[in-house]
């Protein structure tokens, strides 16, 4: 586990640069293997381009899994209840997650091991981190997990669509429904919404409408929420968009699917994750018709509440390394 904090460390703060922080304690480990199970995310995509540099710089190999959002969750939860060693190290959504895979036992506790100089490089200060960003890995005294970044769904929409079609950009939320429905009337071939609809993935895209229509998901004395009304307002918006005017088979779509559709130009409007810009704007055109906001206010509430959450990376607590 020593040696895994130390991988680990370096996977997120040192893969690309000299291995020079610690001398010649980054090939203490010549020769391991690690098993590194991830989701399907810009990060992981990024890490599998550079473990071959890791091990370069290590001598320590890499089994790496990436597997869609409900694929990769099924997985690593079968995996973690029959308390397996096949993996050492993963991806965790913290704020999601995180107090249940605790209460579990599932995370190893990274304090002692970021505290220990010997295998963590010198220059590396958990503290840089926003103090809510570590939050949201602690329990107690135990850290299980480190920050990989911050994301939060973002309002897309086609403006040369819009001003073609003489659509006014939504300044509101309640602004979004009828922008789609003249899509529709302007041009019946072209799509006019596409969002998540997988159930273990919507939350993300769809809290937005529940807080912006000035809901919750719970009460003000902490009981579940989704049914008050203003709630039930943003989750009616939300299932009525995809009904009225989203793309066929999209309660099997997630954010793979939502951002090819986009990026194709085969939908006007979305609400997806900050993390894909720079797949959309890979896209032709896309770079330059395209508008990027956080989702509008409800116009009723003046209530704009953009959602923001982290993923992280653990070590296994079952993990032999």
């Amino acid at each position: 586990r020593h040696f895994l904090a130390g991988a680990m460390l370096a996977a997120a703060t040192f893969l690309a640069a000299p291995a020079t922080a610690q001398g010649d304690n980054w090939r203490s480990q010549d020769g391991q293997t690690i098993n590194l199970m991830f989701n399907n995310h810009p990060w992981s995509q990024a890490m599998r381009e550079m473990v071959a540099d890791f091990t370069a710089k290590t001598g320590v190999k890499t089994r790496m899994e990436i597997f869609n959002e409900e694929q990769f969750r099924a997985r690593l939860t079968t995996l973690m209840q029959g308390r397996s060693s096949d993996v050492d190290v993963f991806m965790s959504l913290t704020s999601r997650e995180g107090a249940v895979f605790n209460r579990a036992g599932w995370y190893a506790d990274l304090a002692p091991l970021m505290a220990d100089k010997g295998i963590t490089a010198p220059d590396f200060n958990y503290e840089d981190f926003g103090a809510s960003i570590r939050e949201a890995s602690t329990f107690g005294k135990q850290i299980v997990a480190l920050p990989i970044n911050q994301e939060g769904p973002l309002f897309y929409w086609r403006k040369d669509i819009f001003e073609r079609c003489k659509i006014a950009e939504p300044k509101y939320l309640e602004d979004i429904p009828a922008a789609a429905a003249a899509v529709k009337s302007c041009d019946a071939n072209q799509g006019a919404w596409a969002a998540r609809g997988i159930r273990g993935v919507t939350p993300y895209a769809l809290a937005a409408f529940v807080y912006n229509s000035g809901g919750s998901f719970a009460t003000p004395d902490g009981k579940p929420g989704l049914s008050q009304p203003n709630s039930v307002k943003g989750l009616t918006m939300y299932a009525n968009l995809l009904k009225e005017y989203g793309p066929p088979g999209a309660l099997n779509h997630t954010f793979t699917q939502v951002i090819e559709l986009l990026g194709q130009g085969r939908v006007a409007m979305t609400h997806e994750s900050s993390n894909e810009f720079a797949n959309i704007m890979r896209f032709p055109g896309r770079a330059d018709d395209l508008g990027v906001k956080v989702l509008p206010p409800g116009k009723e509430t003046g209530i704009s509440k953009p959602v923001a959450i982290g993923w992280t990376v653990a070590i296994s607590a079952y993990s032999k390394r």
